[in-house]
């Protein structure tokens, strides 16, 4: 729990000197008595820091237990230091806390269930303060109950003007309004945190474990249960054992279901793990290549080749000889049609074909595909068996899961009214 009595209280306890932030954030304008240079002092209570959409770790110390029965104090009480931010001269109620004196307005606190009850109570023992003033006493610091304070007396509350609170006194108004009955402040600090907040799921579900926040909850968990990143230590106290074990459960089963989902986009239609190739999907790959421009035009041609005889008769003596039967082409080409008009299985040996280059690379590159495609296939084959075994070990009667699901089910999640 985290309110803490002072030193000089008879409770005993400690207590800690106030922040300057604590006076100087998200102050209200009015017109409270003047106590001259009091040494004020306040334990700053621990709470969620997430100004600004940050990402600041889980504090412990965030939940702030709801009051509890004290001893009722001895006659040498002294009487805690009067809170200069609210010791308003024309305040009907006296409402002391651990730290801190109040002198407010009664007509504000009416808007708390609890607080009705206890001015009631208050007014029927006539409990008053020498000024005349009904004194209520609340058992716990006064960190969120000003908080409270500066949103009660701010000019947006309850009309629609707005004044940018910071997240943590939106938090601590949320936990007094929630502990003490005031609904319209509960709405009013909800709606501004989320307006203006991004909190990671392990803190908004922490905050609905505090404050009863079920619309929270869900989008929460299954955000939690989406992320790749595991849980924390941190993360597993926010949860306890009986949650950490069934989001577990359901992260287990989410990743190997995206696992799967991955290699089938990987390995789309190959005929070797899903069967035929579909005239779609031949349809498809074919206009996804005509898509491209078109190869040059082929400049194959046909030389006609003879031998050593059969050139005229010349001078066979010297360096620069024709060895006989040495084959030659003439430079004369002939049309390739003439060699599709030969009689199938005649091959004119007079006749050779000079390549293109497209065709004098065409082979090379035949050959590396092919290579490429087998390997491609046995990666295919390995990511198919990989696949096999992941999807095994998912249950039958959960392959269409789904997270979502699986939360609305949860009976461990708060389901909103």
């Amino acid at each position: 729990m985290d309110d803490v009595l002072p030193n000089h209280h008879p409770w005993n306890g400690c207590i800690r000197e106030m922040s300057s932030d604590e006076c100087k954030t998200d102050s209200v304008g009015g017109s409270p008595v003047s106590i001259g240079d009091a040494s004020v002092l306040s334990d700053v209570e621990s709470i969620l820091s997430l100004e600004n959409h940050g990402d600041s770790t889980v504090n412990p110390d965030v939940i702030e237990a709801a009051p509890t029965c004290l001893p009722t104090p001895t006659s040498d009480v002294i009487t805690p230091p009067v809170h200069p931010e609210f010791a308003y001269e024309d305040g009907n109620i006296e409402l002391e806390t651990f730290d801190h004196v109040f002198w407010v307005h009664e007509f504000l606190l009416k808007k708390f269930t609890v607080f009705v009850e206890q001015v009631k109570q208050a007014r029927g023992k006539g409990a008053t303060s020498n000024a005349g003033r009904l004194k209520i006493k609340l058992d716990r610091r006064s960190t969120s109950v000003i908080a409270a304070f500066r949103i009660l007396y701010a000019p947006v509350f309850p009309s629609p003007e707005t004044h940018k609170f910071n997240s943590e006194t939106l938090i601590k108004a949320l936990r007094i309004a929630t502990l003490y009955g005031c609904p319209d402040m509960r709405n009013y600090a909800i709606s501004e945190l989320e307006r203006r907040f991004t909190f990671l799921p392990i803190h908004r579900i922490q905050m609905s474990d505090e404050f009863n926040l079920p619309a929270w909850e869900k989008p929460a968990f299954i955000e939690l249960c989406r992320r790749p990143e595991p849980i924390s230590k941190e993360e597993a106290k926010v949860l306890g054992l009986d949650r950490l074990a069934a989001i577990s459960r359901i992260r287990e089963i989410e990743q190997r279901r995206k696992f799967v989902e991955v290699v089938d986009r990987s390995i789309g239609s190959h005929p070797d793990q899903r069967g035929p190739v579909t005239d779609d999907k031949l349809r498809t790959d074919a206009m996804y290549t005509l898509k491209y421009p078109q190869l040059p035009k082929c400049d194959c041609r046909v030389q006609r080749v003879c031998d050593d005889t059969q050139l005229d008769d010349r001078d066979r003596l010297g360096v620069m000889a024709l060895v006989a039967n040495n084959r030659h082409s003439i430079g004369g080409t002939v049309d390739p049609r003439l060699l599709a008009l030969q009689p199938s299985g005649v091959n004119d040996s007079r006749l050779s074909v000079v390549p293109c280059q497209i065709h004098k690379v065409a082979p090379h590159v035949m050959s590396e595909s092919h290579a490429l495609l087998k390997q491609r296939n046995d990666l295919v084959k390995r990511l198919g068996d990989l696949k096999v075994g992941v999807s095994s070990q998912i249950p039958r009667d959960r392959k269409d899961f789904s997270v979502e699901d699986e939360i609305s089910r949860a009976t461990w999640v708060r389901k909103a009214t």
